[in-house]
């Protein structure tokens, strides 16, 4: 498939950068997998540019399945290729790249000047973000698919080892780790001193951020392999059952549960009482967060396991068809799509009005 514009009907934005810490506010953009350690993939917009053409286009050497992040003027990815790259972010040319031993699909958290992810190697890899100079690796028994999520100088991640973990940003030292029975692909949420994540076996579990004791624990009716998001004290993620499940973040109570026709493996996304989310039955649903009614539903043509991404009142994601969707968050119109050389399943970032996406092509776009 051909990389081109197939509809210019569009409103951009501008998006502003923020530090990373405590801050769970959904409107301020830390540099880290859905945006903030709440991952409600909804950030701040400013301006409106018409979107008109693809920027610039990188080509790795590997499949892309690590989501970009976007810090200080560079953007931050892995590649099935086993490397992390760093790349000019205007001008799309190569600043440096570190070589892991394995797939690199973890998603980079950027924060004071260094990069961390994971990797099939089974690390948790501290890169210095001028350089690419590796400061501290931290092993794991297994994949590191998990996103880090860095918190008050913590970062927690999952491992296929079966265990959440806990360590210092500084040195990579662990604090604590958590048995969760199964292996971890989904990515923590981290609020209010909890962290909350899912397991391949369909547990999802609140365990408290300092001690990493168990809080509670709910069972889904397949594996959640999706990243949680955490809004209203609410927490949402999918399923492998189809179902979309929204929970208490004190008890862990079910609130509501909406079913699709599909496996939901998409991060939902929050944003203004509005929940987006997708499924591998074609389509992105948007959901009453309250009480989990269906407001639309946009219909693609192949699978919606792609984390959206919301700024202002348009939601972006990908899809299996090979698309990038822009929609209206009111009323599901399709605004444009862009059509990339293979499967989206990525989830977008956008910095200084530009929409960043990885392709199953092995190319990272551009596009304003």
């Amino acid at each position: 498939m051909a990389a081109g514009l197939i509809c210019l009907l569009c409103t951009g934005f501008v998006l502003s950068i923020g530090a990373a810490g405590s801050e769970t506010d959904a409107g301020l953009y830390v540099p880290m997998f859905r945006g903030n350690p709440a991952h409600t993939g909804a950030y701040t917009a400013d301006g409106v540019p018409v979107l008109h053409d693809q920027v610039w286009t990188f080509e790795t050497g590997g499949l892309i399945g690590s989501s970009p992040t976007v810090a200080d003027g560079m953007v931050f990815f892995g590649s099935h290729d086993g490397i992390l790259y760093a790349v000019d972010a205007e001008m799309g040319e190569e600043l440096w790249r570190f070589e892991t031993g394995d797939f690199v699909q973890s998603s980079p958290c950027v924060v004071d000047g260094v990069v961390y992810f994971g990797s099939h190697d089974g690390n948790l890899y501290a890169i210095d973000a001028l350089t690419g100079t590796e400061l501290w690796r931290s092993e794991t028994g297994g994949y590191v698919v998990s996103s880090p999520c860095l918190v008050d100088g913590v970062i927690y991640f999952g491992s296929f080892d079966h265990h959440l973990y806990a360590v210092k940003s500084g040195t990579g030292e662990e604090l604590w780790r958590f048995d969760s029975g199964d292996f971890i692909h989904s990515s923590p949420a981290v609020v209010d001193g909890v962290v909350y994540i899912g397991t391949s076996g369909g547990m999802f579990y609140a365990v408290d951020a300092e001690t990493g004791g168990e809080q509670w624990r709910y069972e889904a009716g397949g594996w959640v392999d999706s990243s949680p998001a955490v809004a209203d004290e609410r927490v949402l993620f999918g399923g492998g059952d189809g179902v979309v499940y929204c929970l208490d973040t004190a008890t862990g109570g079910e609130l509501w549960s909406f079913q699709t026709d599909e496996i939901v493996d998409s991060s939902p996304a929050v944003a203004d009482g509005v929940v987006y989310v997708g499924s591998l039955d074609f389509h992105l649903y948007a959901l009453e967060l309250s009480t989990g009614s269906e407001l639309w539903r946009f219909r693609t043509d192949y699978w919606v396991d792609s984390p959206p991404t919301v700024v202002g009142d348009v939601v972006y994601f990908g899809s299996r068809d090979g698309s990038l969707y822009a929609v209206e968050t009111e009323t599901g119109e399709e605004l444009w799509r862009f059509e990339t050389g293979g499967p989206v399943f990525t989830s977008p970032c956008i910095a200084g009005g530009v929409v960043y996406v990885g392709s199953e092509d092995g190319s990272l776009y551009a596009i304003q």
